[in-house]
């Protein structure tokens, strides 16, 4: 089946059901993305109120910084692939690409109704972290503390106190419902969990060896015992 204009002379192309829900996990994906970004008048503003991030050692940073490019190719490469692949290929799934597609053959109202679901999830992961960006304020920082620093405990951090990692591994979650691929799901058991596992407690240290709010953190890890997600992690 397919959605077919009859608007006479236009030639409007035919798309099928399934380059349609294609398409619209792209513009989902894209504007969840583009929620998520601070963009560069957020980051001008933190450093106004809170100064510059201030240095960890120097094989920390390394480290740190290594660990967090390697996150960030977990989270950027499927999404990227899909973000370029679709559209170029008319919102057709390349055949390289459908390789991945999810084992479960369900009916296809249960696969149209995940797929949308992954599409409204991924836009409310967005709109979280726009929450998330203004509950952290001029906090807001890739790695360490900043000149001023200040424990914010406030939000979604009363809950856990590394939400935007929460929502990062979410996101592929959504990712591979949107697009019935478990190319996300690889990804993140294989990339992102690693890698966060092994940068939240240099993130944790950091904190913990700042003479402004060390004690504070301390007790908030106390207060706050889960890093991602309640009960579990």
């Amino acid at each position: 089946m397919s959605f077919r204009s009859y608007i006479a002379g236009l030639g409007i192309p035919t798309f099928t059901e399934v380059q349609t829900i294609n398409g619209i996990a792209v513009v989902a994906l894209g504007f969840s993305f583009y929620l998520s970004w601070p963009g560069s008048e957020f980051k001008a503003k933190v450093e106004r109120e809170a100064g510059k991030p201030v240095k960890m050692e120097p094989g920390l940073t390394r480290r740190a910084l290594a660990v967090t490019g390697v996150h960030a190719l977990g989270l950027f490469v499927p999404a990227l692939t899909f973000l370029v692949a679709l559209p170029v290929n008319q919102f057709v799934m390349p055949k390289w690409l459908a390789r991945a597609d999810l084992p479960w053959t369900p009916s296809p109202n249960v696969y149209y109704a995940v797929r949308a679901a992954g599409c409204v999830g991924a836009i409310g992961l967005g709109a979280l972290m726009v929450s998330v960006f203004n509950t952290l304020g001029s906090q807001w920082n890739f790695l360490g503390v900043r000149e001023r620093p200040k424990l914010v405990n406030s939000g979604v951090y009363s809950l856990v106190r590394h939400p935007m990692y929460s929502l990062a591994m979410g996101e592929e979650v959504f990712m591979a419902m949107m697009f019935w691929n478990w190319m996300p799901l690889v990804a993140l058991a294989g990339v992102l969990i690693p890698a966060f596992a092994i940068k939240m407690p240099m993130e944790e240290q950091a904190m913990l060896d700042n003479k402004e709010m060390g004690d504070a953190y301390k007790a908030y890890k106390k207060q706050v015992p889960w890093r991602v997600f309640p009960y579990i992690w």
